[in-house]
């Protein structure tokens, strides 16, 4: 079964976690998981992610995850779509969806991670206008989905 994400709901959770690196030199990243605060008795699971964000003609997203222990980790997909990646404006509205437009199989995927494997995503937006944005990159294992954020600021030309 497939689960759509109203975009609505999206844009509210969006605003309502705090957002990673902010600044104007053009370069972000996400906090990695040792530097977040963790919840007193919350489990971060084997997964850790880091979304690294460039900003110059275009904008170069690399999606990186981690698997953290020696155990095999088995990640399962709902189709072939194993990560999203969604650009936000200032005001919490996607304005680019990396998916938008492509064609995915829609048979079930299977990842086999050993400890230590890493997977790579990376991605690049053309912006059509200097402003302030947030990078939202989602890992879609349906056991351990992980999402990064990091706003970033787009300079005028």
């Amino acid at each position: 079964m497939v689960f759509k994400l109203p975009v609505g709901l999206l844009c509210a959770s969006a605003l309502s976690f705090t957002v990673g690196a902010w600044n104007e030199g053009g370069v972000g990243r996400s906090a990695e998981a040792t530097e977040r605060p963790a919840e007193a008795g919350a489990e971060t699971g084997p997964l850790d992610g880091i979304l690294d964000v460039r900003v110059g003609e275009a904008v170069d997203l690399d999606f990186l995850v981690t698997h953290r222990t020696e155990e095999r980790l088995e990640l399962s997909f709902p189709d072939g779509r194993t990560h999203e990646v969604v650009i936000l404006d200032a005001s919490g509205a996607p304005v680019w969806r990396w998916s938008e437009g492509r064609l995915f199989t829609r048979a079930m995927q299977q990842r086999v991670l050993r400890g230590g494997d890493q997977l790579t995503f990376r991605e690049r937006w053309v912006p059509s206008k200097p402003g302030a944005y947030t990078a939202v990159a989602t890992l879609r294992s349906r056991e351990h989905p992980i999402t990064e954020r990091v706003a970033f600021v787009v300079p005028a030309g």
